[in-house]
């Protein structure tokens, strides 16, 4: 049965390399910080979460995070 909170392979594969925008501050990332989805992580047969990869300058290393649909839709506009 596929999860609620994940998000098809062609939900994924449509979303990849998209731009998004955080509406809220999320997991240490400020509020507005903009970031691309850089990967699709299979978490179950054809359910996926999206991996953000952040546009924070002030860092030594990339941040990454991995989210389901819901906080897709909740957290995140597509710029």
């Amino acid at each position: 049965m596929l999860c609620v909170t994940s998000v098809s392979k062609d939900e994924a594969e449509a979303l990849l390399r998209r731009r998004v925008r955080s509406v809220i501050d999320f997991s240490d990332v400020p509020k507005w910080t903009t970031g691309r989805v850089t990967e699709m992580d299979e978490i179950e047969p054809n359910g996926f979460e999206l991996v953000i990869e952040w546009d924070l300058p002030s860092r030594d290393q990339s941040k990454k995070d991995w989210v389901t649909k819901e906080e897709f839709e909740r957290s995140l506009i597509e710029e």
